[in-house]
C-alpha cells in the first residue's frame, strides 16, 4: 500500500462521494475504492472510523431550538418527506448560510 496523499476536489465530487457513502462506515477513500472497483483494505488508515472519534457534548454544535422550526418547515414544504440534502439546503437558505 502506498502512503496517503492529498487531492483537491470540487463540491460536486464531494457530494457524489457523500451520496455513495455508507453512513457511519465509510470515509472518502473507502467510497472511491468501491466505486473504482479497487480491492478493500483491511486496515484503511486514511481516516479514522467514526467509532474512534470522540463525541462532542450534546447541543454544542447544533443547538436544536435554532434549527427545529426550519427543519419542520423544510419537511412540511416538501410534502412531509425530504432528503437530508434538501433539508440542509432549505435550512441554509432560511438561516442565510452560504
Amino acid at each position: 500500500m502506498t502512503a496517503a496523499q492529498w487531492i483537491e476536489v470540487d463540491g460536486e465530487v464531494i457530494g457524489a462521494i457523500k451520496d455513495a457513502a455508507e453512513p457511519f462506515l465509510d470515509n472518502p477513500n473507502r467510497v472511491l475504492r468501491r466505486l473504482l472497483g479497487s480491492p478493500t483494505i483491511d486496515n484503511d488508515r486514511t481516516a479514522p472510523l467514526p467509532s474512534s472519534i470522540p463525541r462532542v457534548p450534546r447541543g454544542s454544535l447544533c443547538p436544536l431550538p435554532e434549527f427545529e422550526v426550519p427543519i419542520l418547515l423544510a419537511v412540511s414544504e416538501a410534502g412531509g418527506s425530504a432528503s437530508r440534502r434538501a433539508v440542509q439546503d432549505a435550512i441554509a437558505g432560511h438561516l442565510k448560510i452560504v
